[in-house]
C-alpha cells in the first residue's frame, strides 16, 4: 500500500455506511435507551443523527439534543449537523462561544432559555444544568427533555463526580419521560458497571463492540513507559518526539498539564530544525485562537513536504477532526490513550498503521499532586499494561479492545474514594445523590431542631442540592479577557465607552467569551496589576505583551510587542 491511497479512505466509507444503515436500522425499533459503540473516526455523530431523525418522525419525539462535552467539537460538529438536515434554521447552537446576527441576541436568548426548536446542539455542562441546577433559565427548558430523542456523545467525558447523577438522568428521562436516549463513545464507561445506580441496559445499535475493530483499525499502541524508569525529563521527550518525528513525518504529544504543555514546547523550539512547524494548544489560549491554530494545524498536514509538531494538553483529544502520523501520549487513562489513537493515520492514510506510544513522564515535570482523578487514571492504567505485557492473549493482543476496556473501567471504579460518583458537597458533609434521595443529613438536622422525626414523605433537599450544582468549579477561576487581536482590541475598547446602552454591553460582552481565558487564583496573584478591570469593575482584562500568539496568557511580558 502506498501513502495517502485514496483505496483507503475508501474502505472506510463503506464501514461507516454500514454503521450508518444499522443506526437507521434501529430508528425502527422501539427501545428507550441505546449505545452506539464503534471506534474513534466510524461516523458517530452523523450515523447517531440519521437515527434520531428517521426515530423522531416514526416515535413523533418533538426535539433531537445533540450533547457533546467540550466546545471544540461541539461547533465543529454542529456545522456538520446544519449539512446534514439542509435547513439551518431548524438547528439551535447552544454554547457560550455562538455569535448572534444583527438582530438576533434577542430571539438567540430566548430560544436557548426555553429549547423550542428541532434540533438543540449544546454542551454536557447545559444539559447537566437543566437536570440539577436550581436557575431558572436552566429549570425554563427541562420540559424540553420530555418526549425527546438525546444524543449523548463522547459520553466517557462526563466528570466522575457526575457519574450517579448522570446515570439517573439517563434512566428516569428514558424510563418515565418518553426520551429516547443515545450513549455514543469508542469506550464506552457503561460497559463495565459501578456499585450503584447503574444505567439500565442499552440496546447496541451496531451488534456485537468489536464487529468494526478490525477494519477501522488505523494504529498500534505501543507501551513505552518502561523505556525511563523514573519518567521522562523535558529533554527525553524532547528528543523522542524529534526522532518520531523523522520516521512519521507528523506527530502530535498530549501531555497532562498546561504547565508541561508550554514547558515542552519552549524546548521543542530551541532544538528544531527550521523545516519543522511547530504548534501548541492549550486551556492558556481563549477560544478563538484554540479555533484558529487548530485551522492552521489542518493546513499544514495536508502539505507532505512539512514535518508538523504539535504540543497539546487533552483539549484535542476527543472528536477534533485531524490525523497525524504519529501520536505520543503522556499516561492518563486508557479512554484519553484510545481517544487519543484517534488523531492519528485518522483516514488510514499513511498506508500502515499509525504508532500511539504511551510515555511515562517524571512527576516533577508534569506535576500531578493535586490533580488526583489523573493518577487515579494512570494507575488503572497501568495494571491494564502490566496485565498486558505478562498475559497479553486476555486482551486479544490489543491494548484498545473490548476486553481491555472493560479492565481499565474495572481497575479505575474499584479504587475511587467513597462517594465520589455521587458528587460530594464538602459543605455540608454529604452528597447530592443523597441531597435528592433519603437527605440523611437534613432529616438529622430536622430531628436535632424539633426533637423529632420527620414525618414527610419527601425529605428531599431539592433547593439546596441545585444552589450547589455546579459541573465546573469556578470557585477558583477568573474570567480574563485577552487582547488576541484586533477585533478583541477594539471590543474591549467599546466596552468601557460610557455612551452604550446596557443591551449593546451585552451584546459585546458574548462576543468576548471567544476571546476569554479562565485564570486560576495563584496565577491571578503572579500576573498582578497585568489584570486590570473594566466597565465598573464587572470585567476584566489582560494587558499588551501578556498573551503571547502561540502559546496563550505567559506570565512574563512579551516586550518584542512594545518595541521595534
Amino acid at each position: 500500500m502506498i501513502r495517502n491511497n485514496p483505496a483507503n479512505g475508501n474502505l472506510l466509507n463503506k464501514f461507516r455506511q454500514e454503521i450508518s444503515d444499522s443506526c437507521r436500522q434501529a430508528a425502527e425499533t422501539n427501545r428507550d435507551l441505546y449505545r452506539l459503540t464503534v471506534p474513534t473516526g466510524a461516523g458517530k455523530t452523523l450515523s447517531s443523527l440519521r437515527f434520531a431523525l428517521y426515530h423522531a418522525k416514526k416515535m413523533k419525539k418533538q426535539h433531537i439534543i445533540y450533547i457533546a462535552p467540550f466546545n471544540s467539537i461541539l461547533e465543529q460538529n454542529a456545522e456538520e449537523i446544519r449539512k446534514a438536515v439542509g435547513d439551518s434554521s431548524v438547528v439551535l447552537e447552544h454554547h457560550c462561544n455562538v455569535i448572534c446576527e444583527e438582530g438576533e441576541e434577542e430571539r438567540y436568548r430566548s430560544l436557548t432559555e426555553t429549547w423550542d426548536s428541532p434540533i438543540i446542539v449544546t454542551t454536557a455542562v447545559q444539559i447537566l444544568n437543566t437536570l440539577f441546577s436550581d436557575q431558572k433559565s436552566c429549570i425554563r427548558r427541562m420540559h424540553t427533555l420530555c418526549n425527546s430523542i438525546i444524543i449523548f456523545d463522547e459520553v466517557q467525558a462526563i466528570p466522575v463526580k457526575c457519574m450517579e447523577l448522570f446515570n439517573l438522568a439517563v434512566n428516569f428521562l428514558s424510563q418515565f419521560c418518553d426520551t429516547t436516549v443515545v450513549l455514543c463513545s469508542a469506550t464506552q464507561p457503561t460497559l463495565t458497571k459501578i456499585k450503584n445506580n447503574n444505567i439500565c441496559e442499552c440496546e447496541e445499535m451496531t451488534g456485537t463492540v468489536e464487529k468494526y475493530a478490525e477494519a477501522f483499525k488505523r494504529t498500534n499502541i505501543i507501551d513505552a513507559t518502561g523505556l525511563y524508569p523514573g519518567g521522562m525529563k523535558i529533554k527525553d521527550l524532547s528528543n523522542f518526539t524529534l526522532e518520531r518525528t523523522e520516521l512519521y513525518q507528523s506527530t502530535l504529544i498530549i501531555v497532562n498539564t498546561t504547565a508541561c504543555a508550554l514547558e515542552f514546547f519552549q524546548q521543542l523550539k530551541k532544538i528544531c530544525p527550521e523545516e519543522y512547524v511547530l504548534f501548541h494548544l492549550s486551556n492558556n489560549m481563549c477560544p478563538q485562537h484554540k479555533l484558529d491554530t487548530l485551522e492552521a494545524i489542518k493546513r499544514n498536514l495536508k502539505d507532505q513536504s512539512k514535518k508538523v509538531i504539535c504540543v497539546s494538553t487533552q483539549v484535542v483529544e476527543a472528536g477534533v477532526n485531524f490525523s497525524f502520523g504519529c501520536v505520543i501520549r503522556s499516561r492518563a487513562g486508557l479512554d484519553n490513550v484510545i481517544q487519543a489513537a484517534g488523531r492519528c493515520n485518522r483516514h488510514k492514510e499513511l498506508g500502515r498503521l499509525g504508532a500511539v506510544y504511551i510515555v511515562k513522564i517524571s512527576k516533577d515535570v508534569e506535576k500531578l499532586e493535586r490533580l488526583h482523578e489523573i493518577r487515579d487514571a494512570q494507575n488503572a492504567l497501568q495494571k491494564v499494561l502490566d496485565d498486558f505485557k505478562s498475559e497479553p492473549n486476555q486482551f486479544k493482543n490489543e491494548l484498545d479492545s473490548e476486553e481491555a476496556i472493560k479492565k481499565y473501567y474495572s481497575n479505575y471504579y474499584s479504587q475511587l474514594r467513597t462517594n465520589e460518583t455521587k458528587f460530594p458537597v464538602d459543605k455540608y458533609a454529604t452528597t447530592i445523590i443523597d441531597l435528592l434521595g433519603k437527605n440523611e443529613i437534613g432529616k438529622q438536622q430536622y430531628k436535632r431542631t424539633n426533637g423529632e422525626e420527620i414525618r414527610t414523605r419527601l425529605p428531599q433537599a431539592f433547593f439546596t442540592a441545585g444552589k450547589v450544582f455546579e459541573v465546573i468549579s469556578n470557585d477558583y477561576k477568573t474570567g480574563v479577557v485577552v487582547p488576541y487581536n484586533d477585533e478583541a482590541k477594539k471590543l474591549i475598547s467599546e466596552l468601557s465607552e460610557e455612551r452604550f446602552d446596557i443591551e449593546i454591553q451585552k451584546k459585546i460582552l458574548r462576543k468576548l467569551q471567544r476571546y476569554t481565558v479562565g485564570i486560576s487564583e495563584t496565577r491571578k496573584g503572579i500576573l498582578g496589576n497585568a489584570i486590570y478591570e473594566c466597565c465598573d469593575g464587572e470585567v476584566r482584562g489582560l494587558c499588551d505583551g501578556y498573551y503571547d500568539e502561540e502559546v496563550g496568557v505567559v506570565d512574563e511580558p512579551n516586550m518584542e510587542i512594545h518595541f521595534f
